[in-house]
């Protein structure tokens, strides 16, 4: 490039005259050249004196605004004058340069490169590392993900979630913790053996309380464990409801055994205390990132990948690292042409605590509104889809419900995956006011979901998701009644653990027309027909990649 030839003629003769240090000066604000050749030209810029003087200070930020990985939104401090070197020409050319211009996002250098430079390094360049803490190096996104390196995907987030405090890692586990973890398991066994002989209550009663001993136990190590996976540094966010918006990226690497739908966890029969990335999928990093330099990275991803975004929402009793997990598995596995993303809003991550997380999805609707207005106005995508599950949909429709119309719809597909909304509200309040925020609205119920019922329990109303007592069929929306499919023992995930499912979101995200998507098939019982799974026709074979019409 013309960086690289001026480069290397400079640094061969030494020479950097007033008119050539104006021209460099006017190519870096251009945005217009790689990275390797904004560095090189920077480093003889520096060399040669170029902002060592005070008034020279104000171009300061164009330096490391040029560095390759830099966050280039936000200029640092001044450079520092090198020993032995005069500010020569190139100072000079500052009175008559013009200031540098804000960066757009076609001038921000990639985020995620796709190799590494052919030529080598001034060796007093300091190597960035692959993890940042937040923080330090204008939070920059150097986490070393290459195109190729199809184990480790980049998704990014959006959360209300507060911080939490201190960093504090759980209390690691003592000699006591393990002697009555010890006495829990022979108490359990011995007892579970004896009740049926003896009748007596009160071995069944040891029985569950050794069984709970050991599970408290087993939690505590698990705790640990993820603790020092996950790196102190990076940024953990709880379960507190915070007023505005956090944003990031998270890297979760997928193992090279990875069946599509399966989300690869730690299991306690086979005595898995610690996630491994060569079994599981596993959330090993998590860098935040001020707003404008989400956007430049998330601009990056998708010159990589694919001008294509999904939003995935989750439920309730989900933690942020577990949103995170679930995010990048549907990425792989539906080999998503674009940047994945996710919202995560505080769950508290614990299955008591639904009626806190009823009050939290509530509390998020304006944060949620307003990351999804900040995707549709700014990222500059072809597509935007949006994917929320169970309590997810309750913040979902509502954010929805809130958007001024438009000229034209700001989505493309909106997936209601077992929503958990009450089933009336759902018909005669929530649906006419989000069918025209998309393309198309497709909305995914089942009989058999375990999850869905207690709720219809709990809350004394039927629920959206819940095809048992009715499907909802309603105008503007596409009913699919996945009954049918093989799901996991709740009957509640089968929208991303499930390869038929899956297989056909793939199709829908690609906008297929539902009647000639494979495995569905009417069913007319109204005025107005839903599609059902037919199980002579469910799909055993991964779901294919995802060709995105444009």
């Amino acid at each position: 490039s013309i960086g690289d030839q001026t480069a290397t003629i400079l640094e061969s003769s030494e020479l950097l005259g007033t008119d050539v240090a104006t021209f460099l000066v006017a190519r870096l604000h251009s945005g217009d050249l790689s990275t390797e050749s904004r560095f090189r030209i920077v480093k003889l810029l520096q060399a040669d004196g170029f902002g060592a003087d005070e008034e020279a200070t104000q171009w300061a930020g164009t330096f490391a605004l040029n560095q390759p990985g830099a966050d280039r939104s936000i200029p640092p401090s001044p450079s520092k004058k090198k020993a032995g070197k005069r500010p020569s020409a190139a100072a000079s050319a500052l009175a008559t340069s013009p200031p540098p211009r804000p960066p757009t996002s076609a001038a921000l250098p990639s985020a995620l490169p796709s190799a590494a430079p052919t030529a080598a390094l001034p060796t007093e360049v300091e190597e960035i590392p692959e993890f940042v803490a937040e923080g330090s190096r204008e939070n920059a996104f150097p986490m070393g993900l290459k195109q190729g390196d199809d184990r480790k995907v980049a998704v990014f987030y959006g959360t209300n979630r507060a911080p939490l405090a201190s960093q504090v890692a759980p209390t690691p586990i003592t000699p006591l913790a393990v002697g009555l973890a010890s006495a829990a398991v022979l108490a359990m066994f011995g007892c579970f053996f004896l009740f049926p002989k003896h009748s007596a209550m009160r071995y069944g009663i040891a029985s569950l309380l050794g069984m709970g001993g050991l599970s408290v136990v087993t939690l505590q190590a698990m705790m640990v464990m993820s603790w020092q996976e996950l790196e102190k540094e990076q940024p953990r966010y709880g379960g507190t409801v915070s007023d505005k918006n956090q944003y990031g990226v998270c890297e979760v690497s997928i193992p090279q055994g990875h069946q599509p739908g399966e989300l690869e966890s730690p299991q306690l029969f086979t005595f898995e205390m610690a996630s491994d990335p060569e079994k599981h999928v596993v959330l090993t990093h998590v860098q935040s990132m001020p707003l404008e330099s989400f956007r430049a990275a998330l601009q990056s991803e998708m010159d990589r990948k694919g001008k294509n975004i999904f939003v995935f929402i989750h439920g309730y009793n989900v933690s942020f690292e577990d949103a995170a997990r679930r995010t990048a598995q549907m990425a792989f596995d539906l080999k998503f042409e674009g940047a994945p993303v996710f919202y995560s809003w505080p769950s508290q991550a614990k299955w008591y605590s639904y009626s806190v997380d009823q009050e939290n999805i509530q509390l998020s609707v304006a944060q949620i509104r307003s990351f999804l207005l900040e995707l549709a106005t700014t990222a500059q995508a072809d597509t935007i889809h949006l994917i929320a599950h169970s309590m997810g949909n309750v913040g979902l429709t509502a954010a929805l419900s809130e958007i001024q119309l438009t000229t034209k719809p700001l989505f493309n597909q909106v997936v209601l995956a077992a929503p958990d909304i009450d089933a009336e509200v759902f018909k005669t309040e929530i649906a006419s006011r989000i069918i025209s925020k998309s393309h198309r609205t497709t909305l995914y119920t089942s009989k058999s979901d375990l999850a869905l019922i207690s709720s219809r329990y709990f809350n004394q109303r039927n629920r959206a998701g819940d095809s048992g007592p009715e499907v909802i069929v309603i105008d503007g929306i596409e009913t699919i009644d996945a009954t049918a499919v093989d799901t996991s023992m709740l009957g509640h995930s089968y929208y991303g653990s499930n390869v038929t499912v899956l297989d056909d979101l793939g199709l829908l995200l690609k906008n297929q027309p539902i009647a000639s998507r494979n495995y569905l098939k009417a069913i007319v019982r109204g005025p107005k027909p839903y599609w059902a799974f037919e199980s002579s026709r469910l799909s055993k074979v991964p779901p294919q990649p995802i060709e995105i019409r444009r």
